[in-house]
Parts: structure tokens; C-alpha cells; sequence
């Protein structure tokens, strides 16, 4: 009919905005609308009767939902001290509302951890201590909050080992030298170790060189400093240890002492030097001879030597007074050998066979110069020397001494010349010299038979040879040939002829006692034995 509708029909639709609307119900007044994404939209409600319509718009400004903020902590890490390590957080997605704070903490791990900025994405982060950290990046907007994690391996730090190569020490070839060594290897906590040789003389040898505890062989004595290096692979260092090796132990032979030798004459000295461990001999080895010449005195060189082959040695000296010697090779000494000098001295006898009462004299000469010295005169007892006799002898290079010796009963008799010791040199005696004594007497004298009895009243043999018989004041002598007498004996001289035997001498001359006189007997020095008047 043409008249409007009792009941308007009412449409919901969308005039603007940014998404799609959707109505529950778009022809109901009353409805609710879904917004696909936020913004400011446009609604109209129309009313259309048939007849006639209108409208009315609405604006509704949707919000954008709330949402948490993604974020990525970065990659896990490892790193070793005392190195930080630099974080590279990334915010994937604020969420809503859009304003977003983050902040970096520590989840777990054994020690602090320090942030250079923990309030931003990109950052550094340092360990107190070693060990396993899971770090923490959140984010929070003003209704939400989101985070992730990363872990850190945290690796302690590099260091240097620390090495003791032990005490200094001193050896003697050949013993080795033990080397104690102590090793921390540090971090890493392995450690090649090595023993070398820094400095010495001679070639070093080590038993087990990558051994902390090793030994170690030298070819020559001298300083060594010895190095035991350790390296743990990062880092490395050495300790350094000096050891003094002295030369071998060494036997010095020097022989034994000399006998007395005479001032001035040449003295040898021969020796030997050996190892006292194995008796090796050692050749090359320089050998001090020293010489003490004076008791208290201080030795003083004499010369070195160098051993031969075989480890000998030699040398000559010409001591001029007692002398000790000792061979020296570093802190080894021989046994002192000690030479006894003794002045030359020689001695003799004028006459070795003397009457009763003759004078024999003991000449003899001292040498080299023993002035203000005595010399003595012994004669031996059958059991020991006894002094007789004393001088002094005078000045020179040569002295000249004498005793005149008459005895007085017969004896075979020994005697000899001693100068004491003096001066450096030890006391010297000169040759045993024997002087026989003996005695004949005229018995008597028968003119008539031309004879004359001679004993021997002594008690050593005489022998007649050269004596001579003489008629006193007539000036006739007769010598007499050798005829030998024994002690207690006597024997019957003839002037004229017959045949010898032991009591009879036969002289084959004139007779020329006559009837009375006086007989004189001489020995063959011309001493008168005796005097017989008839």
C-alpha cells in the first residue's frame, strides 16, 4: 500500500578503518564487532523503514592486543680466562605494548658475573671463577615479559708452571749428580719437562731428561749450570740449578823416602796418579811438586809436572838440606816424601896399624860449609859409640879436621868421624876405620949366638916386614923380612944362616952384637918398640 514499514530493518556495515569487521549480527541494533587488526574504524548503523532511511556512524578505535616480547640471547660460548666474553642479544618482537626494557642476569654459575651494561642487548659479561654459566636476557613491555638463555663454559686461566730445579751441589767425577726437580705444570695441568745443559765445560749427560728427578754425567770437571724447562703448551718456564764438579778422586804415589843422600848430589822423585775409585790411570793431569826445606816453613813450588800415559811423572832436585816434597793435583795430596841431606864428610887413618903408643891420626874433610859445627871422634865399646874426641870446624867450603890417636894398651880398635845434625841436615858419620895395636918387646939378647928373642906381647899378629934391629952407638941395623908373629909368641932372630921355621928367623948376615950393648927395635915407621941392654 504504499505506507512505511511498522518495523524499520536495521544493517550494521563498516564506513572505514584499517581491517575487516565482523558482526555477530549485522542487522540487529544491538551487536558486537571482531576487528582483524587494530586502527580506527568506521561504523554505521542504517535504518530503512521502505520509505526512507538513515544512518549513523561510530567510530571505535581498536586497540592491538598485548604481547609478550620475544628476545634471543645469541649462541652459547666458551672462553677461557681471565678473557669476558661480548653478549649479542636480539629483540625479535616487542610484543604490545611496544616499549620494552631488557636486562641481562646471571641464571647459574658458580661465580660473579659482571655486566658491562646489563640493561643492553649487546653487551660483555665477566667470570669471577671457572666453571659452566647460563645467562638470562629478558624483556618486559608494560604487560608482558619474555626471555631466553645462553650458556658460557667458563675456562680457567692460562699459567706458567712453576719449576725448582733443586739446590746447587757439588759432585766428584765420576759420581753423578741427582738432580731433584719439582714441577706444578700450571694450567694446563700437563707439562713436558726437559733438562738441558746451559753452560760448563765438558759434554753433560742425563739419564731420563724428561724426568724431574734425573741423574747427570759430566765429561770434565768445572762449573755446569743445568736448566729443567717445562711447558704446558700455552705457556713455559725453567728453573736453573749450578753444580760444581770437582775432578776424580785422585792416589798420588810419590814413592817413599829417599835414603840420606849427600848435600848437592841430584835427587830423583818418580810417582804415579791414579783414580781412587778403579785405579785407572790418568794421563795429562798437571802435578804441583811442592818443597818444605825448613821445619815450620811453608811449602813453596818446586815445579809441575805433566802426567805421561800411564799416569807417571818425574822430576829431579838437588836439595842442600833435608827436604820434604808433596805432589798436589787440586785438593789431592800424596804422602810427603821426605829426603834426609847429610853433609859430605870423609875420614881415613894415617897409619892402620900402629904400635903401642905410636900416633896414628884420623884426617878427614866436611862439606859443604858447617862452620861453628863440631865433629866428633867415636870410638865403638863392642856395643855402642862412644865420643873420645870433639872439634869445631872452621869456616870454608871445605873444612879439614884431625885427631891424633895413641893407645896405650893393644886392642884392635874401631873409630870414626861424626858431624850432629845442623842446619837442615841430618847427622852424617863417616866410614868405620879399624886401627890394630899391637906390641913387641926385646926378651933378651945373646951376643955369643947372635941371637936376639922378640915377643909378642900384644894381642894382634905382628908381621916383621921392614922392622929393623940395631946395635945402639955402633950404627950396624939389620931389616928385618916378613916373618908373622902371633900374640903370646916369640921369635928367635940369628944374625947369620939357618932354615926358618916358626920361632926361628934366620938374617944371613955377619954377626954384630959383640958382647955387650944395647939392642933397639923399630917397626917399619921407624918407632921404636924397645930398648934392651945386654
Amino acid at each position: 500500500d504504499g505506507q512505511p514499514l511498522a518495523s524499520p530493518m536495521t544493517t550494521w556495515s563498516t564506513v572505514s578503518g584499517p581491517g575487516v569487521v565482523t558482526f555477530a549480527n549485522s542487522t540487529l541494533v544491538d551487536t558486537t564487532a571482531t576487528f582483524s587488526v587494530a586502527g580506527t574504524y568506521t561504523l554505521r548503523l542504517t535504518a530503512n523503514d521502505g520509505a526512507l532511511s538513515a544512518f549513523d556512524d561510530v567510530i571505535v578505535t581498536v586497540e592491538r592486543a598485548n604481547a609478550a616480547p620475544v628476545v634471543n640471547a645469541g649462541v652459547d660460548q666458551a672462553i677461557q680466562l681471565p678473557a669476558g666474553t661480548a653478549l649479542d642479544g636480539t629483540l625479535v618482537d616487542p610484543g604490545y605494548p611496544v616499549a620494552v626494557t631488557t636486562t641481562w642476569s646471571k641464571a647459574s654459575g658458580p661465580g660473579t658475573v659482571t655486566f658491562g651494561n646489563a640493561a643492553q642487548l649487546d653487551t660483555t659479561a665477566t667470570f669471577s671463577l671457572p666453571g659452566t654459566y647460563t645467562l638470562r636476557l629478558a624483556a618486559a613491555n608494560a604487560a608482558l615479559a619474555g626471555e631466553d638463555t645462553m650458556v658460557v663454559a667458563v675456562e680457567r686461566a692460562n699459567t706458567a708452571p712453576v719449576v725448582n730445579a733443586g739446590p746447587n751441589q757439588t759432585v766428584r767425577i765420576p759420581a753423578l749428580a741427582s738432580l731433584d726437580g719439582t714441577v706444578n705444570p700450571g694450567y694446563p695441568e700437563s707439562a713436558t719437562l726437559t733438562w738441558t745443559k746451559v753452560s760448563g765445560p765438558g759434554a753433560v749427560g742425563f739419564l731420563t731428561p724428561s724426568s724431574a728427578d734425573t741423574q747427570a754425567t759430566f765429561s770434565l770437571d768445572g762449573t755446569y749450570t743445568l736448566r729443567l724447562t717445562a711447558d704446558n703448551g700455552p705457556l713455559s718456564s725453567h728453573d736453573d740449578v749450578v753444580v760444581q764438579v770437582e775432578k776424580p778422586f785422585l792416589v798420588i804415589d810419590l814413592g817413599t823416602d829417599a835414603s840420606k843422600v849427600l848435600a848437592a848430589d841430584s835427587v830423583s822423585l818418580a810417582g804415579r796418579v791414579t783414580r781412587e775409585a778403579d785405579g785407572t790411570p790418568v794421563a795429562g793431569e798437571l802435578i804441583e811438586v811442592l818443597v818444605t826445606r825448613a821445619p815450620g816453613q811453608s811449602p813453596q813450588l818446586l815445579t809441575t809436572v805433566t802426567t805421561g800415559p800411564d799416569g807417571e811423572f818425574a822430576l829431579q832436585d838437588q836439595p842442600m838440606v833435608s827436604s820434604t816434597y808433596v805432589a798436589v793435583s787440586g785438593a789431592d795430596t800424596s804422602s810427603p816424601i821426605l829426603v834426609a841431606v847429610a853433609p859430605s864428610l870423609t875420614s881415613g887413618l894415617s897409619l892402620t896399624s900402629v904400635a903401642l903408643g905410636q900416633r896414628s891420626r884420623l884426617n878427614g874433610a866436611v862439606s859443604p860449609s858447617a862452620a861453628g859445627q863440631p865433629v866428633l871422634l867415636q870410638r865403638w865399646n863392642g856395643t855402642t859409640w862412644v865420643t873420645v874426641a870433639t872439634k869445631t870446624l872452621g869456616a870454608g867450603a871445605v873444612v879439614r879436621y884431625s885427631f891424633d890417636i895413641v893407645s896405650l894398651t893393644s886392642a884392635r880398635r874401631t873409630y870414626r868421624a861424626v858431624v850432629p845434625a845442623y842446619g837442615g841436615r841430618v847427622q852424617t858419620a863417616g866410614t868405620a876405620l879399624r886401627l890394630d895395636v899391637y906390641r913387641a918387646d926385646i926378651m933378651r939378647v945373646a951376643p955369643r949366638q947372635e941371637i936376639v928373642v922378640v915377643k909378642n906381647t900384644g894381642v894382634m899378629a905382628i908381621n916383621l916386614s921392614r922392622w929393623i934391629l940395631r946395635k945402639s952407638g955402633s950404627g950396624v941395623t939389620r931389616a928385618l923380612p916378613a916373618f908373622r908373629v902371633e900374640p903370646g909368641r916369640i921369635v928367635r932372630i940369628h944374625s947369620g944362616s939357618g932354615v926358618n921355621d916358626r920361632n926361628d928367623l934366620y938374617l944371613g948376615r955377619p954377626a954384630m952384637w959383640g958382647t955387650h950393648g944395647a939392642a933397639v927395635l923399630r917397626n917399619n915407621h921407624g918407632y921404636r918398640l924397645d930398648r934392651f941392654i945386654y
